[in-house]
């Protein structure tokens, strides 16, 4: 299909940027109607519980330590902050390089939400860490 991302042929030297949420966790992996879910049941085809387990572990390496925050009124989740990024040059011996950015968070009373200033955050951080990689 036309711009499906994860339809297209992946290129070592081209990383490829998805959004996440602020807690770069299960529920932005699982749900196959977010870009994120899409592309990571395509390409980790079955190995998506092993995906969302690296990437808890990059963000404790890269990201320090998460802060625990009040996502709904039942529900808190560990918070690695908005505007963030997490670059993987190889995640599970793929080739291809993957940025995850949390663009998004939810907080009790206030839902799932976004600024185009939590995109330019992670955006400045992206362009640091793919030129740092040298790749586009």
């Amino acid at each position: 299909m036309n711009g499906r991302l994860e339809e297209y042929m992946a290129n070592a030297s081209v990383a490829v940027a998805l959004p996440c949420n602020e807690h770069f966790d299960d529920r932005c992996t699982a749900d196959t109607k977010s870009a994120l879910g899409a592309y990571v049941s395509r390409i980790f085809d079955g190995r998506s519980a092993e995906f969302v387990s690296l990437l808890q572990q990059e963000c404790v390496r890269h990201l320090g330590s998460p802060h625990e925050q009040q996502k709904t009124e039942k529900e808190r989740g560990w918070s690695y902050g908005v505007g963030r990024r997490l670059f993987m040059a190889k995640p599970l011996g793929r080739f291809v390089p993957l940025a995850v950015v949390s663009t998004t968070t939810q907080r009790a009373g206030e839902g799932l939400s976004g600024r185009i200033s939590y995109l330019f955050s992670g955006m400045r951080e992206l362009v640091g860490a793919v030129a740092d990689a040298r790749i586009s």
